[in-house]
């Protein structure tokens, strides 16, 4: 999504969601939109999610993903990571490239992963308010980003690998 400034479709990320859901209804209608749940990576694709869900009567959640940075440029990723406390939930996501160009050992990776582990387990929390997730095994999910400034794309596979591995 493009800024509000400077001739933008959109006023804001619940405007955005308001006139994405018109295009979405034609698309579910077309289809199996039986089911469909719509995942917003938080912080804005949540608000967008939120306001397409409003106006199509649909089910909404959120996925809480960290990018793992890397050690030279805190901005590049090195990684990502979906949130949950069991090992065996929790989707990881690392870009090989990244991490021998870092010089990094595997306690170095597994520390980096933990930390931003941890942080994408707090902000569940937080967006999550103490609603359980919802079940998307067998389900039309349709993920919902804003896609605002300059990502690496990272969190799109690691959504994915999340709803694989966590269902």
């Amino acid at each position: 999504m493009t800024s509000a400034v400077g001739g933008s479709r959109f006023v804001d990320r619940a405007d955005a969601g308001r006139q994405l859901a018109a295009a979405l209804a034609a698309v579910l209608a077309a289809g199996p939109g039986n089911g469909t749940v719509l995942v917003g990576l938080p912080r804005g694709g949540a608000v967008v999610a939120a306001a397409i869900a409003a106006e199509l009567g649909l089910a909404v959640d959120v996925l809480a993903v960290r990018k793992v940075g890397s050690g030279r440029n805190p901005e590049l990723a090195l990684g990502a990571v979906t949130a949950s406390t069991s090992a065996q939930l929790c989707a990881v996501l690392v870009n090989e490239q990244v991490v021998r160009a870092d010089e990094l050992s595997a306690d170095e990776l597994a520390a980096r992963v933990a930390t931003a582990r941890a942080g994408a387990v707090a902000d569940d929390a937080r967006y999550r308010a103490g609603r359980p997730a919802l079940q998307v095994l067998g389900r039309q999910v349709v993920l919902v980003d804003d896609q605002h400034g300059d990502r690496s794309g990272i969190d799109q596979h690691q959504f994915v690998a999340g709803l694989v591995v966590g269902g």
